[in-house]
């Protein structure tokens, strides 16, 4: 199992995306010098990653290597300095033999993320920046259409201060709220498999039994050093917390008569996660940057009830990616 990119990207790191494709308000509150064209900080990245186990066939008792390319469209046009708006949108392709999709080498897209926001206010006495964005989603990746969704909104909070630190430090922190709405409580299959079941009422076996999550909060803390003018090292951390849409009530018939069985009291109706990135961004030019980095997806605990390694664990990825800055392009033209 793993978690695509672009939903570990969006989802789980939702508070920052790496390297050089720091966000433009997180480079205003720095003080950065930004360009003076509308779309400045639009990008497109290319990016090739793998699991570390990859490497080591005999990690598990079945070697499983994977290997993706994504291919990002990210532009963004701001109204004026303190107004914008951007967009994503992601396809990728495992190399690999896939886990998950009916054919091979096949390409999958994601949602469609619309996001709005402004750097409202800094605080003179501390030089704290505080910013927000509204991010849309309209849910049109696959993985979307299995789990019903109709509509996302989430709103984020970001407040950031930059230090006189070499070229430059900047620390961030993010908390991130997102709610979804579903047509079904559960994950649904294209069919039911029932062979010969044709009325309506077979419709209860497309669930797959599998809850969604009608909304959940992300909070972390983000850490950007400059040490010289074309190097930067973002490292960062989240932490999440999804709800689950409550468990159904249920009965066991025991022999004299049904007894209902109560849940767990462990929070049943909820999943944690946390998330690591650590990035290293060589600016080549104007036009081109490169990045590599880890990314560590960490489910709160693994199927044998202990818990996974926040820094590295059987979900860390490694990639290599290729950044193209439009409005340096643009300005050559």
């Amino acid at each position: 199992m793993r978690v695509a990119r672009f939903l570990l990207a969006l989802a789980v790191l939702a508070p920052a995306v790496a390297g050089a494709a720091v966000d433009s308000e997180t480079r205003a509150a720095a003080g950065e010098a930004q360009p003076q064209v509308p779309w400045r900080n639009s990008m497109i990245i290319y990016e090739h990653a793998t699991t570390v186990r990859s490497a080591v066939p005999d990690w598990d008792l079945t070697y499983n290597p994977i290997y993706v390319h994504t291919l990002s469209l990210r532009p963004e046009w701001h109204f004026s300095e303190w107004f914008f708006t951007r967009f994503r949108f992601d396809l990728e392709q495992e190399l690999t033999n896939s886990d998950y999709t009916t054919k091979k080498n096949e390409i999958l897209w994601s949602d469609l993320f619309v996001e709005v926001g402004t750097r409202s206010f800094k605080e003179p006495t501390t030089g704290i920046v505080l910013s927000g964005t509204l991010r849309l989603t309209a849910p049109i990746s696959k993985v979307s259409a299995s789990r019903t969704m109709l509509f996302g909104v989430s709103p984020g909070i970001f407040l950031t201060r930059s230090f006189d630190v070499l070229d430059g430090l900047v620390l961030r922190y993010a908390v991130r709220y997102s709610h979804r709405f579903f047509r079904s409580e559960t994950g649904e299959t294209d069919g039911h498999g029932i062979a010969g079941c044709r009325t309506p009422s077979c419709e209860v076996f497309l669930s797959t039994g599998v809850r969604n999550s009608p909304w959940d909060i992300s909070h972390g803390p983000l850490v950007i050093l400059i040490p010289t003018r074309n190097l930067t090292l973002t490292t960062m951390l989240s932490f999440n917390r999804a709800a689950l849409y409550d468990v159904a009530d249920f009965h066991l018939d025991t022999g004299g008569g049904l007894e209902p069985v109560l849940p767990s009291d462990d929070d049943p109706n909820a999943r944690y996660s946390r998330a690591f990135l650590v990035d290293l961004t060589w600016t080549a030019m104007p036009e081109l940057f490169v990045s590599t980095g880890l990314t560590t997806f960490a489910p709160e605990l693994a199927p044998d009830g202990t818990r996974y390694p926040l820094f590295f664990n059987r979900h860390s990825m490694v990639y290599l990616s290729l950044g193209v800055r439009m409005d340096a392009v643009l300005s050559k033209l």
